[in-house]
């Protein structure tokens, strides 16, 4: 794509791939390890399911919901949408049905796309919402569709919200185009490529690996983090010859950490990481695993103006500081360090950065783009927009950025972009909490968690373990605090608002307290316990030991259950881990079944 543009604008996604799909027709678009779709089928099915929307007489910028799975099916989806002039709602089928009714409602969403799998479960989301299945409808004549412009709306993504509820970033076909123009020039991604995606549809960067293979006819690979283990995903690495990955630095360290002499990677040419604090240590252990020519980004990226800003690095590069640095702008974005008054800081000094360009969000749905926003007007520059990201950082004497942390409450943990109130919001809502603070904290390895500080009210009874299964029952899993602490009540400053800096860190040592450890005894207590001791990096475990508890990073609880399941070849009931989830019960069910 970025070979083709001389000057910008260029093409609309939809013309784009049509090009892609008659240059390349029989190279593969997608691949989910043994299935694959060509270009041109591809292109025939998501053409299939936008004559099922025309079906429905939309109008341009009709906002469709797409609920389906990690699979090849999900793009079909995104783009039946899009191409029947409509915008793409992202919705994660494992979100708790109250956050996607949210979305639903807040997005005004007209349809949803599904397939066999996830009917049902769309259908009782909202009765009134007619749902389409993307998987029966391949024999279907293709109806007139709307041809999108580049000013029509083309998605929705959303995000925590600073009012405590998810929120809308929604783009242009203009915008859209642009960022894929301009992310598959940073990685000079061709036809050649085998790009990994391995992403959460809900997560703002799935965007960059789909639009930078399929707007490339380059591949799309696909792999299951959260079903699969680290090792797997080593191996589909080299098998798959994947060349363009993109890792938020949380999986990055953890995949390097399965890493021995033995592993190199010599196809992956270009890795990206950004949403969180990349440090010098992470990228040193990486680097010695891939060739002298690759190269490791570390880049500045968010939902409302995604790729904005790079620092690329190689082997031999000298890395003088533990904070990798965010690097340079990339065309069509300019970033800013303000003052609190909003004028430009002084080299070194540490401001909030403002996105300046004619290509990133429209805004927040729903919100208006006046006033004292996120998002505001460039003064004299009436086709530009600004946004205040509320990232803080400052400038190094050659240029490139360094960022500090964040100017709000807002956290970036494993890529995702989380509001702490409405982590928060939900555990006052149960009947045992009374004063609530949740905090990201930084353990000695320098890992980030979530810690949610509680005070209980008289009556009740402080329980870790339920208390995280009812947030994981409301919120997705990356928001469930890593611990839970009791205090007797929150440290106060003199004005009566909660001193968060006297708050204490966790023990990062502690693991669920119990009157007696109970030692395994069974056959399959043991082997249980031993795998959850492995993976979870905890020991002793005993057989009253809650796995929820001990998991302090819920990605390394869902590699641990995915290692269960393979150590004794039966499917997990999420239902018991949720509501029995000891070992002693985990082993007793998994002997009946």
């Amino acid at each position: 794509m970025y070979q083709d543009f001389n000057a910008w604008p260029g093409p609309t996604l939809v013309q784009q791939l049509h090009k892609m799909a008659a240059n390349f027709p029989d190279r593969p678009a997608i691949v989910d390890h043994n299935d694959q779709l060509s270009y041109a089928e591809f292109n025939r099915l998501s053409d299939q399911v936008a004559g099922q929307i025309a079906g429905l007489q939309p109008k341009k910028g009709t906002r469709i919901a797409l609920f389906i799975e990690h699979s090849i099916m999900q793009f079909v989806g995104i783009f039946g949408i899009i191409k029947a002039g409509c915008a793409y709602v992202a919705l994660d089928t494992a979100y708790p049905a109250d956050r996607l009714l949210y979305i639903l409602n807040d997005a005004g969403v007209s349809a949803i796309v599904s397939n066999t799998k996830n009917l049902a479960q769309a259908k009782v989301l909202n009765s009134e919402i007619p749902v389409i299945n993307a998987e029966v409808i391949e024999n279907q004549t293709v109806k007139q569709l709307l041809i999108p412009d580049a000013n029509d709306l083309c998605a929705i993504i959303y995000t925590s919200g600073s009012t405590g509820l998810p929120k809308g970033s929604w783009y242009t076909h203009r915008s859209l185009s642009h960022f894929a123009w301009r992310f598959s020039k940073l990685a000079s991604i061709d036809q050649h490529d085998r790009v990994g995606y391995f992403v959460s549809i809900s997560f703002s960067a799935h965007g960059m690996p789909m639009l930078g293979a399929l707007m490339n006819g380059a591949a799309l690979v696909l792999f299951n983090l959260k079903r699969e283990s680290l090792s797997a995903f080593r191996n589909w690495l080299t098998s798959q010859k994947i060349s363009v990955a993109l890792m938020i630095p949380s999986i990055l360290r953890n995949f390097t950490a399965t890493l021995n002499n033995s592993h190199s990677f010599p196809d992956l040419r270009v890795v990206m990481s950004g949403g969180e604090s990349l440090f010098r240590a992470d990228v040193e252990k990486l680097l010695p695993h891939l060739t002298d020519q690759s190269i490791v980004y570390h880049m500045l990226a968010s939902t409302e103006a995604y790729l904005t800003c790079a620092f690329p690095i190689k082997k031999g590069d000298l890395l003088v500081s533990n904070s990798i640095p965010i690097g340079w702008d990339v065309e069509g974005v300019q970033t800013m360090v303000m003052d609190e008054s909003g004028n430009p800081c002084q080299q070194g000094k540490i401001g909030e950065l403002w996105l300046k360009s004619a290509y990133m969000a429209g805004g927040y749905w729903g919100e208006s783009n006046q006033g004292n926003g996120a998002f505001m007007a460039a003064e004299g520059e009436p086709e530009l927009a600004v946004f205040r990201s509320s990232d803080m950082g400052y400038r190094q004497p050659d240029g490139a950025l360094i960022m500090v942390g964040r100017k709000d409450n807002m956290v970036k943990l494993r890529g995702y972009r989380i509001d702490l109130r409405e982590i928060e919001s939900v555990l006052l809502e149960l009947p045992e909490t009374r004063e609530v603070a949740v905090l990201p904290k930084e353990n000695s390895m320098g890992s980030k968690h979530l810690v949610a500080y509680v005070v209980i009210n008289e009556g009740h009874k402080f329980d870790e373990a339920r208390i995280k299964i009812a947030v994981l029952r409301m919120l997705p899993d990356y928001m469930v605090p890593s611990f839970v602490v009791q205090l007797e009540a929150l440290p106060k400053s003199y004005n009566g608002k909660i001193d968060f800096k006297q708050i204490p860190d966790p023990d990062w040592n502690a693991i669920e307290k119990v009157n007696e450890l109970i030692a395994p005894v069974s056959p399959t207590e043991i082997k249980l316990a031993e795998i959850i001791s492995r993976i979870l990096d905890v020991y002793p475990v005993g057989c009253d030991h809650s796995i929820i508890q001990l998991a302090k990073d819920s990605l390394k609880l869902f590699v641990a259950l995915d290692e269960v399941e393979k150590s004794f070849g039966k499917k997990l009931n999420i239902d018991l881990i949720l509501a029995a989830p000891t070992i002693k019960r985990i082993a007793a069910w998994l002997d009946e079944n």
